[in-house]
């Protein structure tokens, strides 16, 4: 297989970020099993990130709270503090627009950097991550492990690979020895169900997806088939975005856990609509529109599953996204166990000023003055704030709908 020497690709993931961050933070919980959690009272006590000696001792995230002390009794918890996390994560990004101004953001935590103007080869690479490292250790106190290659499948794998504060270098001449024998679901977009498939074809690590027939695995996944096998033989050239490139939303949408569980479809409505005001504001905010309204359920022993329809036209008013919602939920769920969450989502975005074939039947004048209302309450809460200016329905039971801002997920 050819190799591009021009791509000279690190992606930086910060270990453990948000208890790392609060053990930078309080000097006397260092040396600690620390995990940082959400609030029981909230009905949001997981964790959702912890140190490597909480890990040492079994703690990971997605256990409750409960399950976390028991299997380490001595391990400190903090809460989460989000504000805190953006400033951090700004100060590391900082440190990596001193190496290139081509830096792809993946979250707070961790990114690609292309190294291709300042590192000769992937060796001379591995010196200029290690000097970031300890660049980011000084400013921030934050460990973090690097991969490095040619593209920027392998170079997340390589991240991965021996945290924490490790730098991992995979060329054209050794990726086999490094990445065949993973196990399937360390490749990009492997998940629990994907990899089940993958066994009961007789395909249980990364080479054997590199040395299966294509259109085999075109046939078990589809197009993702070909993508799979591409991935595992390091065949991608997708370059590292500029700095400043802003990356398309495919999906805007608004989730919550409630403090006590949905038994009633008013109960449903109620959070549905309070999700949907979110939902509506942020598309108005980037100036689009949505033609798909998706609505996310989960129940009370946390099966899941979605439902969506289509609106009559693209819309970012509140009560038509509210109204659609509601709709897919009484038609196309049979609502007999509690729900223990709610979401909104939508995608099929067009921009908010596109020409669109109105419907015969639909009132179009009404249309307008609920778009012209939802400008209206938007410069409201521009002025006062988001929650003073919102529908009565989600105040008939405010423990129910209200959601702190750092549990606000979109």
């Amino acid at each position: 297989m050819e190799i591009n020497i021009d791509d000279i690709i690190m992606h930086f993931d910060m270990d453990g970020f948000y208890a790392n961050v609060a053990c930078s933070r309080k000097p006397a919980i260092r040396g600690c099993p620390v995990a940082v959690c959400g609030d029981e009272k909230l009905r949001k006590g997981v964790v959702t990130s912890c140190n490597m000696l909480a890990k040492l001792h079994g703690v990971k995230a997605g256990l409750s709270n409960n399950e976390a002390r028991s299997k380490c009794p001595g391990l400190i918890i903090e809460p989460l503090q989000p504000a805190l996390y953006t400033e951090y994560s700004n100060d590391v990004f900082g440190v990596a627009e001193q190496y290139s101004e081509y830096i792809e953001k993946c979250g707070d935590d961790e990114g690609y950097v292309s190294l291709k103007n300042i590192a000769r080869d992937l060796y001379d690479a591995r010196l200029v991550a290690q000097e970031f490292q300890a660049k980011v250790k000084e400013n921030t106190g934050l460990p973090l492990s690097c991969g490095i290659s040619d593209n920027k499948v392998f170079s997340k794998i390589g991240s991965a690979l021996r945290k924490p504060d490790s730098c991992v270098v995979i060329t054209r001449e050794n990726y086999k020895d490094i990445i065949w024998s993973l196990p399937s679901d360390k490749l990009l977009f492997i998940n629990r169900k994907t990899k089940r498939a993958l066994e009961c074809a007789k395909i249980y690590t990364i080479g054997d997806i590199a040395n299966a027939r294509v259109d085999l695995l075109e046939h078990l996944f589809g197009k993702w088939g070909a993508y799979m096998h591409k991935y595992a033989n390091g065949d991608v050239h997708s370059p590292v975005k500029h700095k400043d490139y802003v990356r398309p939303n495919k999906s805007i949408g608004s989730n919550m856990t409630t403090v006590r569980d949905m038994e009633t479809v008013d109960d449903v409505r109620r959070v549905v609509y309070a999700k949907s005001e979110i939902v509506a504001s942020l598309l108005r905010k980037h100036r689009t529109k949505c033609r798909t309204v998706k609505i996310v359920i989960r129940e009370n022993d946390l099966k899941s599953c979605e439902r969506q329809g289509k609106l009559i036209m693209p819309s970012f008013v509140s009560g038509h996204i509210a109204e659609k919602a509601m709709e897919v939920f009484k038609t196309r769920y049979i609502f007999t166990r509690p729900l223990r969450s709610v979401g909104v989502r939508v995608d099929g975005f067009i921009p908010e000023d596109a020409a669109v074939q109105t419907d015969l039947f639909y009132d179009i004048t009404e249309y307008e003055r609920q778009e012209r209302l939802e400008r209206s309450i938007d410069r409201i809460r521009d002025i006062h704030g988001f929650y003073k200016c919102n529908r009565a329905v989600i105040y008939e039971d405010r423990s129910l709908t209200y959601t702190p801002p750092e549990y606000e997920r979109s």
